[in-house]
C-alpha cells in the first residue's frame, strides 16, 4: 500500500518542524544556481522566450528571484532584465509542500520582485502562472488581478508607483 501525501489548499500550511531557519529571498546570480533552481522546461521556456533580449552580466538572460528555506529552494519568479514601464514575469512558482505555506512564500517573492521591477522605472508589473498552480489567492492577496485567462495560463497584473518615496504599490 503506497504512502498517501495530504494536499494542501493555497491558504493551508503545513506543519512547520523546524522554525529555527528562517525564508530567505534573494536574486540568484550565478547561473548554475538558477539552472539547479529552475526545471528543464521552465529553462527551456524562458530561455526561448528570452533569445532576443540581450543577457544579463553572467550569460544568463533572466533575472531569477529565489526563495529559500535553508540551502532548499521553495519559490522563485523569473523575468527578463529589461528596463520600461511594462515588466512581464513568465514565471512564479512555489513549491506546495514549503513548511511556510504557499502563500507566505509567495508573498515574500512578490515583494522583492516588485521591488526589483520598480528600481528599473516598472509601473505595471503582469505574472504569468500555470491555470493549475494554487497561486490565484496569493497574487489577488497581494494586489493582483487577473487581467486573461486562456487553456492554460493566467495573467495577473498589477500597477506599481514609481519613485524615490514608494513602498507601497498603488
Amino acid at each position: 500500500m503506497g504512502t498517501r501525501m495530504k494536499k494542501y489548499r493555497e491558504d493551508e500550511q503545513p506543519a512547520r518542524e523546524d522554525r529555527s531557519t528562517p525564508l530567505t529571498v534573494r536574486v540568484v546570480e550565478s547561473p548554475a544556481e538558477v539552472r539547479k533552481i529552475l526545471s528543464f522546461d521552465s529553462r527551456a521556456f524562458l530561455l526561448a522566450r528570452s533569445a532576443q533580449s540581450s543577457s544579463s552580466a553572467q550569460g544568463f538572460p533572466l533575472h531569477v528571484i529565489g526563495a529559500f528555506d535553508g540551502d532548499r529552494a521553495v519559490g522563485f519568479a523569473a523575468f527578463k532584465p529589461t528596463t520600461g514601464a511594462i515588466r512581464v514575469s513568465h514565471e512564479l512558482w512555489v513549491d506546495p509542500r514549503a513548511r511556510f505555506g504557499v502563500a507566505s512564500v509567495a508573498a515574500a517573492i512578490l515583494v522583492a520582485l516588485e521591488s526589483a521591477v520598480r528600481a528599473t522605472g516598472c509601473s505595471r508589473l503582469f505574472v504569468l502562472v500555470g491555470e493549475s498552480m494554487p497561486l490565484r489567492k496569493a497574487l489577488q492577496d497581494s494586489g493582483y488581478v487577473a487581467s486573461l485567462t486562456n487553456a492554460d495560463l493566467v495573467w495577473f497584473e498589477k500597477g506599481l508607483v514609481v519613485g524615490p518615496d514608494s513602498l507601497e504599490s498603488a
